[in-house]
């Protein structure tokens, strides 16, 4: 209670900041609490008063609280009137530790919270509580009739009356069973039977008596107390430092941190996705599953725009589209890029810019939904799209439409309540409609929110990020409005008067082609046109009617380079010679790649990308291949030369694809790299020599593989000149001239760097290799390892820890003091009397859940190192010490429920703990021993639209480290072992009618069922040592060698011995019951 109350000290000294976004504009504002939130952290803070209030009653038991109502309103007051502001301090200091390289500044500083405010709130609850006191000690007494009795706590006896109903008993820890007479006390955890009025009784004091000394067994059974106390200290002194190395994050896994762990599970899951392993469960402990070198990185490193790839290959689906087209803004709709055919499903409005386009429409994408207007139509929010897009759709079809009863039909049918997903979706298939087929663009970034989740033993999933990115326009730099520029430019630049119906007398482009328009703006096309530009036109046909379908990776050609990479990894962890081979094969260095026939030519190179103009000067092909077209293309850049991102992986994949072996073919190969024929040759030759260790080699799946792609027709292209004339030269990937460089080059657009993509026109087409597109870096997030729980976790393990090692080093001085006469049997009973006493079972609840959890994690999952030149996952077998600790602290849950069900076992519950912990103990180190938990990686990769043809989000797999299916087994096997213990002693083992018990209400359950009571009654007295008394939450304090009182700590009040006994050196106090009984 005093950390809750805490808790809101710092929020009342801390002021309330939000983040506001007005027009883009993002601003931090501080308005103040409302007076209703400062009341109820005033509320809150005054924890802390109660908890001093209580702390010294036991020197003032008679007050109020009436400084805690004073507190409660100058706090809330305070808050609402003195509000904590923000304050902003700017002082710009920079240093250098080298004076080169790195200049580290910091030009301000931000401060949300006051130290002094802090300081004021704590000195009010400080002289609150000495105005309360002095009060007290000064005022005159009252006799308010207050009920003083063991029953009841001592705050309960110091602020409540006498005359108490079923909601005041409630207060006090006391359940009424029947009205006065019965009560369930949740303090003590036993039926009080009350036979006269719950009031104080007169204290009696007896004769002093006399007991022999203890007998020899006695004294042994101390010293076993003894040492057992000292070793139930060690071992969970033990298991607090398991916890420090195990609860370190809210996963339960120690091996995971970000910079290593999470950077290499982000390369593993990016690569299974990129090879088609979107499915199933696999191991991370798998031989295929290495990287070569060191993965320890601040940043993780992603294909750049998976997001668009996404979108165009695999969110194609009905349902994905009527999902993302209901997702996305109406007013953002017509920039879904897609150059429509027709109006509506039916065909009756054609919508193509050319006849010829039109035609193609109709043999080559009748049953894509996408080049239908009505798709979109159907699916926008038609208020906002009319107040959008309004006058210019009335314009573009709504007066042609208008002028037909079938127009006004559709149109009446489109501006309708829209149909349940799963209802549009069956009409949509009604026109034989397949999918939803979007085109490619460079005018906005299509983001992507991409994450994998790990699962701890809880069953709690946490987040991590594979890439995080949000969409963009960026039409100032694009250069494919050329080609087409959307439906949001038709709208917005359409003459007056005119539709976009072929069919309309008004067709925009009856007379004057969209090219013209483009022409005519001279926004993107100037005439005459470039050379480039016309080049590729004639290859083409006109601007404007031109389709760039994306191309995605042939599943066949994915499986074959899994099969070959996963085959290349598996060999290279065999051994160390390999992996050494492997890590020093030397393929970085920088080099160009013309194909031999292109250096046979030698013809004058003038750019590389068909989305932009020849340039200004020429360069000889044998310099190199100038850039090809990518998305971020922008036509001001210079003549760069495009360069393949040779990687060990790369090479070895094509080597063994094209079975690379002689050195002739290694020469011929390099002198297509004519800027570095000597390195080529050394790389090519050692990747050989390695390859040549896997042979004979072959994947089934490769001569498909090459067969899908022969069929593609993959090129790319240069603008060139050889007897003046600028031409188009294309040059297929796969030429068997150019086949291992090819392969490649194919391995980079499996892996995301490179896109292909289909330009037909009406004259031509070409399917083009794009140019590498560099990964996206991303620093790790820090936020996303979730440490809370942890932190609190051991924090619990490490209070629990202390207090019961404080709890048995007193009960060890009382041992000794007592020079041994203590019954030592109890001593047993430190974890299952003490724990509950001076810990509580919440507490030890969260201690004992920690220890399941261990149990059911795969905590010795990690990344190692077998070489300093490969790292992979590995598991280590956990140690017996280590399971035996975690095992012996699941007992503490045993203990809890023990103590719970003692309303109910009674006197049967000392005869089975003892066996049920120990079985507990065994069956769950024998279960983590010899079936240990395992991880399970699984691949379920899912993706949707957030707004179609803008935002994508992924969800790829989960890792599960531990199980909550294992943490019930477990809780299952204590309850099941408890039942089954108590059935047997119920029936085998009857309680003895002559069995005698003290009734005393200063004892806890534990304290009565579970102590050794035998040697330690005298009538109906229970002499208790001072030891077990410890244990039991009754603090003793000697006065002239006299135990002379107990400070309770169930009740927190301090109880007058009303029975003196001075035994052979047993001190023994208890006070009478007022008449009061256990049940």
């Amino acid at each position: 209670m005093f950390l809750r109350g805490g808790c809101a000290l710092l929020l009342l000294a801390t002021a309330p900041v939000t983040l506001t976004q007005t027009n883009g504009v993002s601003v931090l504002v501080s308005s103040g609490r409302p007076f209703y939130e400062a009341f109820v952290l005033a509320g809150e803070a005054n924890w802390i008063t109660y908890v001093m209030y209580e702390c010294q009653l036991v020197f003032h038991p008679d007050g109020s609280m009436g400084a805690a109502a004073v507190i409660w309103c100058i706090y809330s007051l305070l808050d609402v009137l003195v509000p904590v502001t923000v304050t902003t301090t700017l002082e710009r200091n920079c240093s250098s530790t080298d004076y080169i390289y790195t200049v580290t500044c910091t030009h301000g500083a931000i401060s949300i919270g006051s130290l002094q405010r802090l300081y004021v709130l704590l000195g009010i609850q400080a002289a609150g509580l000495l105005i309360a006191v002095f009060w007290q000690h000064h005022r005159t007494r009252v006799d308010c009739r207050r009920p003083i009795t063991v029953l009841f706590t001592g705050v309960a006896s110091a602020l409540l009356h006498h005359e108490l109903d079923d909601i005041g008993y409630i207060l006090t820890g006391l359940i009424s069973l029947q009205p006065d007479r019965i009560f369930f006390d949740v303090k003590l955890w036993v039926i009080v039977r009350v036979t006269q009025e719950p009031v104080a009784s007169a204290t009696v004091a007896a004769d002093p008596l006399r007991f022999p000394a203890s007998p020899w067994h006695a004294r042994i059974s101390a010293v076993a107390g003894f040492l057992y106390v000292v070793a139930a200290v060690s071992s969970s002194y033990s298991y607090l430092q398991i916890a420090k190395r195990t609860l370190v994050n809210d996963l339960i896994w120690p091996g995971f941190n970000l910079s290593s762990t999470h950077v290499f599970l982000t390369n593993c899951l990016w690569g299974r996705i990129a090879m088609n392993q979107t499915d199933g469960d696999f191991m991370l402990t798998d031989p295929s599953i290495n990287a070569v070198g060191s993965t320890v990185a601040s940043t993780t490193s992603s294909p750049t725009h998976f997001g668009a790839r996404m979108q165009y290959s695999t969110l194609m689906t009905l349902v994905d589209a009527v999902h993302g087209l209901r997702a996305t803004d109406a007013c953002d709709t017509p920039w879904i890029f897609t150059p429509y055919c027709y109006l509506d499903f039916g065909g009756a409005w054609d919508m193509a810019a050319t006849a010829t386009r039109q035609a193609r429409c109709r043999h080559t994408m009748a049953t894509n939904a996408a080049v239908y207007l009505e798709s979109l139509l159907r699916n926008v929010e038609w208020d906002d799209w009319v107040t959008c897009w309004g006058p210019s759709f009335d314009s573009a079809f709504g007066k042609h439409l208008a002028t037909t009863r079938q127009g006004q039909a559709f149109l009446a049918s489109v501006s309708q309540p829209r149909l349940s997903v799963a209802d549009e979706v069956t009409y949509w298939q009604r026109y034989d409609l397949e999918s939803y087929e979007l085109q490619w663009q460079n005018f906005k970034v299509i983001g992507l929110d991409n994450t994998y989740s790990i699962v701890n033993a809880l069953g709690l999933s946490y987040p991590f990020t594979l890439q995080r990115s949000q969409g963009y326009f960026r039409r100032e730099f694009q250069t494919t409005y050329k080609l087409y520029w959307s439906l949001a430019n038709d709208l917005a630049n359409l003459p007056n008067q005119t539709s976009l119906l072929r069919a309309s007398p008004a067709f925009a482009y009856a007379n004057a082609s969209l090219e013209d328009v483009y022409l005519a703006n001279a926004t993107f096309l100037t005439a005459p046109l470039p050379a480039g530009y016309a080049v590729v036109r004639a290859a083409l046909g006109p601007f404007g009617a031109i389709d760039a379908v994306y191309v995605e990776v042939p599943r066949v050609v994915r499986a074959a380079a899994r099969d070959i990479m996963s085959a290349v990894a598996t060999h290279r962890a065999r051994s160390l010679e390999s992996q050494a081979a492997y890590a020093t094969l030397d393929v970085k260095f920088p080099a160009s790649l013309v194909p031999a026939a292109w250096l046979e030519l030698g013809f004058e190179s003038g750019g590389g990308s068909l989305l932009c103009p020849d340039l200004p000067s020429t360069s000889s092909i044998a310099t190199g291949v100038l850039r090809l077209f990518h998305f971020e293309t922008t036509c001001t850049e210079s003549s760069t030369l495009m360069q393949p991102t040779l990687t060990a992986d790369c090479l070895v994949v094509a080597a063994l694809l094209t079975d690379l072996s002689t050195s002739t073919e290694v020469a011929t190969l390099c002198l297509q790299m004519p800027d570095a024929v000597t390195e080529c040759e050394a790389a090519l030759t050692d990747v050989g020599r390695w390859t040549s260790t896997m042979a004979p080699f072959y994947v089934p799946s490769q001569s498909a593989a090459m067969e899908t792609l022969l069929a593609l027709n993959i090129s790319f292209m240069q603008y060139g000149s050889l007897n003046g004339s600028l031409d188009l030269y294309t040059f297929p990937i796969l030429d068997p001239s150019f086949r291992f460089f090819g392969w490649t080059l194919v391995l980079e657009w499996i892996l995301g760097k490179r896109d292909v993509v289909t330009f037909a026109g009406d004259d031509g087409a070409l399917t083009l290799l794009s140019d590498v597109a560099d990964y996206l870096y991303e620093p790790v997030q820090a936020a996303e390892l979730p440490t809370v729980l942890a932190l609190y976790a051991h924090a619990t393990v490490q209070y629990i820890t202390f207090v019961m090692a404080g709890l048995a080093a007193v009960a060890s001085l009382y041992i000794v003091v007592s020079r041994g006469r203590v019954e030592g049997l109890n001593m047993l009973e430190l974890s299952p009397v003490g724990g509950i006493v001076w810990v509580g079972r919440p507490l030890l609840v969260v201690r004992s859940v920690s220890a399941l959890c261990l149990l059911s994690t795969a905590t010795t999952l990690s990344l190692h190192y077998p070489s300093p030149y490969l790292v992979s996952f590995a598991t280590e077998a956990s140690s017996t010490l280590t399971t035996c600790l975690a095992a012996s602290e699941v007992t503490w849950l045993v203990g809890i429920l023990n103590d719970i069900c003692l309303a109910i076992t009674r006197e049967h519950s000392i005869r089975y703990i003892t066996i049920n912990s120990l079985l507990v103990w065994s069956i769950a180190a024998c279960l983590s021993s010899l079936q240990p938990v395992e991880h399970r990686a699984t691949m379920d990769f899912r993706c949707v639209s957030t707004a179609l043809d803008f935002q994508v989000e992924c969800s790829t797999g989960s890792i599960a480290i531990g199980f909550l299916d294992r943490v019930l087994l477990l809780i299952a096997v204590i309850v099941a072992c408890n039942c089954v213990c108590y059935g047997l002693v119920r029936a085998l083992w009857p309680v003895s009618a002559s069995l005698r018990r003290s009734q005393s209400l200063l004892l806890t359950a534990g304290a009565k069922y579970l102590f050794t009571h035998d040697g330690w009654l005298l009538g109906d007295v229970y002499y208790m040592d001072r030891a077990s008394a410890l244990l039991s939450g009754l603090l003793t304090v000697s006065v002239d060698g006299v135990a002379d009182g107990s400070d309770d700590d169930e009740l927190w009040d301090w109880q007058r011995s009303t029975v003196v006994v001075t035994t052979n050196h047993r001190e023994v106090v208890l006070p009478d019951d007022g008449g009061n009984e256990l049940a």
